[in-house]
């Protein structure tokens, strides 16, 4: 049997975000044969790219000490603010160098902001500098100022910051792929978290846990966590969030083999994302269960969930999942013996992974080729 391309998992992770909510980021899953698509959860989730939902603590200045603030302060914070409000209008452009160009204008700010002493302004200025620059897959960067968040926040006696912040930097280190540190981090995070009656940022904490758990292989433990999160978002009425654990559990059930739940846990996933009209996440879920009808011997089944997850990923933008799914399709067909066709789609998922500089990705679908002419040679 031909070996599929690894497909990553994304569930939130907490990095925080100036907008104020968390979003949802995305940890790989040990090697499988199937290329699928999860949701997460700290982050919010589909293949390939992260389908990046980060979620920040939300910040406030803090008002000057005596009756009336200097008006050189007052002049200064007004021009902070602007220089962070340019900056917010560069990082919705979207681009690199829009990106790039914002954080020079929160750069500005920050400066103003330290010199009169707002230090909830300061703080929400370097996370959102920290989201910039993970945003620009410069990791490192973005631990720098998350690691220079922190003090402030435990200064400000802000529990709620604190704790999001340690999320984010296990959910950084996650993505680097120092898994036992990023747990060290989600730990610390989590009882910070419950402390500050943070319930929204201990399910997402409670979530990458199990994240770290699945990437270590270990589905039990991952479940352990999964489900206690799910009650809360079920509490919150955080539809997405119990979207990203419902997907995330059967994505842990999937690998213990168990089939049906998966199904029964994706579905209900799915159920939810037409409801939210969350088409990336729609196709994520349409994708894992096809996955799950083709490790069941169902390839009919399999092909038709495949064939309605592939234009919806067209339709949102999301070129690594159509290519995840486009591999799928390739890996039916082969199984079938329908090797032309197969090569066809393996062969368009491979554009894709080389237009998007998806090197691992790319390794996996030149596999699967070779699989078909290896196939065809015995």
């Amino acid at each position: 049997m031909s070996a599929r391309v690894i497909s990553k998992l994304f569930l939130p992770a907490l990095l925080l975000d100036v907008s104020g909510q968390f979003q949802a980021r995305s940890l790989t899953e040990p090697p499988r044969k199937i290329c699928r698509t999860s949701l997460l959860s700290l982050a919010r989730a589909t293949d390939g790219a992260p389908n990046v939902n980060y979620e920040p603590a939300l910040f406030s200045s803090r008002p000057f000490a005596g009756n009336q603030p200097p008006q050189d302060a007052t002049q200064d914070k007004s021009k902070a603010d602007a220089a962070f409000e340019q900056g917010e209008g560069l990082r919705k452009e979207g681009s690199a160098k829009s990106l790039k160009k914002a954080i020079e204008k929160y750069e500005e700010a920050l400066l103003l902001y330290r010199a009169v002493a707002s230090h909830s302004d300061e703080a929400k200025t370097l996370n959102t500098i920290g989201i910039v620059y993970d945003a620009l897959g410069e990791r490192r960067k973005a631990l720098d100022y998350y690691n220079k968040l922190l003090p402030i926040h435990k200064a400000l006696g802000d529990h709620q910051g604190e704790g999001r912040t340690l999320n984010s930097i296990g959910a950084v280190y996650d993505l680097l792929g120092e898994k036992q540190k990023a747990l060290e981090f989600y730990n610390r995070a989590l009882p910070t978290n419950q402390a500050a009656k943070d319930r929204d940022g201990e399910a997402i904490t409670l979530n990458n846990i199990g994240l770290v758990y699945h990437s270590f292989g270990d589905s039990q433990k991952a479940l352990e966590f999964y489900n206690q999160a799910l009650p809360i978002r079920r509490a919150l009425r955080d539809r997405a969030g119990e979207a990203t654990t419902l997907n995330n559990v059967g994505g842990a059930y999937e690998v213990v083999g168990d089939g049906q739940k998966a199904l029964e846990y994706y579905n209900h996933a799915l159920t939810i994302y037409k409801v939210l009209n969350d088409r990336r996440g729609e196709a994520g879920a349409l994708n894992n269960i096809g996955a799950v009808y083709d490790s069941l011997g169902e390839k009919q089944k399999a092909l038709k969930l495949f064939n309605l997850a592939l234009p919806i990923r067209e339709a949102v933008g999301d070129l690594v999942g159509k290519a995840a799914t486009l591999n799928n399709i390739g890996f039916v067909y082969h199984s079938l013996g329908l090797d032309q066709a197969a090569l066809e789609y393996y062969n368009k998922a491979l554009r894709i992974y080389r237009a998007v500089g998806d090197r691992s990705n790319e390794a996996g679908t030149l596999n699967n080729i070779g699989t078909v002419f290896f196939g065809g040679w015995w």
